[in-house]
């Protein structure tokens, strides 16, 4: 009970380690980077993600699949773990809605930067509707392919996105004043 744990790398075979560190410091900020966006600026998510994403490969290297995890596959696992956040936080919304505290006027600054709007623009929206804009402008996935992940129909997925981009767009707006 007193030994101390290592870290994850450290339990890697001495012939991986370097491989690992070397692929860990080269794609961190990328991985970090595409969830930070995709996680409407929730730094402390993107960050819970992407220590999940490394555990996973460092799950590969242990079994001795290193050579599988590339930059591509990175990104894969961590779209896989924000979508299955999002469908925790969908299940946790329907059974308790959540009260979504609201940012007063004299908060926001007049220097806003344009990403700054999106992300919250974006934290405003419900987390569905989060998921089904994300998964379609920044990832380019089809409305059949995002009604997959949501659970949902393919007219109902389109219903989402046509909703979710008028409440983007509404709250924009509000944020920038127009």
């Amino acid at each position: 009970m007193g030994e101390r744990m290592s870290t994850p790398a450290k339990r890697l075979p001495d012939h991986e380690i370097a491989s690992f560190e070397t692929l860990y410091s080269s794609e961190l900020p990328v991985v970090f980077g595409f969830l930070r966006i995709r996680a409407a600026g929730d730094i402390a998510l993107a960050e819970d993600l992407t220590a999940l994403v490394f555990l996973s490969a460092v799950e590969q290297f242990q079994a001795g699949r290193g050579d599988v995890v590339t930059r591509n596959w990175l990104l894969t696992v961590a779209k896989r773990r924000l979508i299955d956040h999002w469908r925790r936080l969908e299940v946790a919304e329907r059974k308790a809605p959540l009260l979504r505290p609201t940012t007063p006027a004299e908060d926001l600054s007049l220097s806003l930067s344009e990403r700054e709007l999106v992300e919250r623009a974006l934290a405003a929206l419900t987390t569905t509707d989060q998921a089904a804009l994300t998964m379609s402008h920044l990832d380019g996935m089809s409305v059949p392919e995002i009604a997959e992940v949501l659970g949902r129909g393919k007219r109902a997925t389109e219903s989402t996105l046509r909703r979710a981009r008028e409440r983007f767009r509404a709250e924009y707006r509000r944020l920038t004043g127009d």
